[in-house]
């Protein structure tokens, strides 16, 4: 992995503006050089306080952000169509998950909310 250049980051990042707090300000884009740049230094060997210490930040203020950028898991699921025995005016599905687990009793709008990551 390519380490990001640390000078031109660490300008950008001192030149941040600042809110009615004193506290620097940075956009979202620069955050996520800053998560690039940590993860290139601790695959380098770096630690991570090391690596957020090179760019005049806390490992604190920039583990929020690692936190925001890790990748949400996505794994096969199958949907099947569960009959009632009742004259439901709704269908009700079931989801059945690659680990056995199974999820019940829901209906097109919930298994949409769920993917859209609303439920």
């Amino acid at each position: 992995m390519n380490t990001p250049d640390r000078g031109e980051l660490r300008r950008r990042l001192e030149r941040a503006p600042r809110n009615a707090a004193g506290r620097r300000q940075f956009e979202e884009g620069v955050r996520g050089e800053v998560v690039d740049y940590v993860r290139a230094r601790v695959s380098e060997g770096a630690s991570k306080t090391q690596a957020t210490r090179e760019l005049g930040l806390e490992q604190r203020t920039v583990w929020g952000w690692v936190q925001r950028r890790v990748q949400p898991v996505v794994r096969a699921v199958e949907v099947t169509d569960t009959p009632t025995t009742e004259a439901a005016p709704t269908r009700t599905f079931e989801l059945r998950f690659s680990g056995g687990a199974a999820v019940g009793g829901l209906t097109l709008g919930d298994i949409s909310a769920l993917m859209r990551g609303e439920a």
